[in-house]
């Protein structure tokens, strides 16, 4: 996991150099078709990039854009008005039964259907009109990082060169820099963690376009360190979670400057005083005054693409979190690579 999280920086500028021009091509094909609406589909950690989807295609690409209900095909044989409707399935390794049945037949329903995978040839590009490749290589390890910020970059590529987008399109290309210089606070994150060792269950909160990266931190330390970990949108949490907030309780804030930080510094600032212990990943000074242990995001960028890097501040958490309880974190108890649920 630990060599996984630290190939990023590589896998990123492989999927720039590879997939921009097929995203570009796509892009003008998604054009053509012209939809009125899109569904994500997806599981596990893709369906945290699939989060992270529905926020850039309604934000950059104005359209509405829902999550699919996979039992309405696998288990109720529904048929779907698709005609007008582009449907993008998320797989990492392309086999997700129930994902791969959903582009099959939202094809057969009239959709237009792209696949984001990591795996060519795989059933789920087979099955859909239309295909990207996170360029990550084989991910050995069972907890998912690497194919993470790949899908979320190939994400970020297809709505900006659909959208016609270039500002943010170039911007993509600090990705990989950034990335290295997410992975420098590793010596840091490690000696954090230590602080969390016997932690038995946390909250990881975060709104807008970051979101998708408190779901999938929350997820990470959940498989690999074994604590009951949640991610939140701070609304959400405020409407009845809160409750739970105790002195000591772990509340972990993903905050980077944007339109979302003023409310999440209030937000952080009220659970503080309930006596939340608070953990954040920012680049904002100002969060750093609320926080009990702070990861810095060290690189400003745009909110809508920071979420590609600013994980693997979380990723670097969970692992370490992993091992200073005595866990191997490449062997999360009772999971495999590729979960075939119908």
């Amino acid at each position: 996991m630990l060599e996984e999280i630290k190939e990023q920086p590589k896998c990123l500028r492989e999927t720039l150099k590879l997939e921009t021009q097929k995203a570009r091509e796509i892009g003008k094909e998604i054009k053509r078709f012209s939809p009125e609406c899109v569904i994500v589909v997806a599981r596990g950690t893709s369906d945290n990039v699939a989060t992270y989807a529905r926020y850039l295609i309604q934000y950059e690409n104005k359209l509405p854009v829902a999550s699919a209900a996979p039992s309405l095909y696998t288990f109720y044989d529904a048929k779907l008005k698709l005609d007008k409707t582009l449907v993008i399935g998320i797989s990492q390794s392309g086999e997700t039964p129930d994902v791969v049945y959903w582009i099959k037949r939202a094809r057969e329903d009239g959709a237009l259907t792209c696949a984001i995978t990591n795996t060519e040839n795989s059933p789920l590009e087979e099955e859909a009109h239309l295909s990207l490749i996170a360029r990550s290589g084989k991910e050995e390890a069972i907890a998912a990082t690497k194919t993470f910020t790949t899908s979320l970059l190939v994400v970020a590529l297809l709505s900006f060169h659909w959208a016609g987008d270039e500002e943010k399109l170039e911007e993509l290309n600090s990705t990989p820099a950034q990335a290295e210089k997410m992975l420098a606070q590793a010596s840091l994150i490690e000696e954090i963690v230590q602080r969390y060792t016997y932690v038995e269950t946390m909250a990881v909160i975060s709104r807008g376009f970051s979101y998708p990266t408190a779901l999938e931190i929350a997820l990470k330390v959940r498989e690999t360190a074994l604590v009951d970990a949640d991610g939140f949108s701070s609304a959400d949490f405020m409407h009845g979670p809160v409750a739970i907030v105790r002195k000591g309780f772990p509340l972990f804030f993903v905050a980077p400057k944007g339109k979302v930080l003023e409310h999440l510094i209030e937000i952080a600032q009220q659970l503080r005083k309930r006596g939340g212990e608070i953990i954040v990943l920012s680049n904002s000074e100002r969060m750093r005054k609320v926080a009990h242990s702070y990861i810095p995001i060290p690189f400003e960028g745009d909110e809508i693409i920071l979420p590609i890097t600013s994980v693997i501040g979380g990723q670097l958490f969970a692992y370490y979190l992993a091992v200073s309880r005595g866990l191997n974190p490449d062997k999360p108890r009772g999971l495999r690579k590729v979960t075939r649920i119908w």
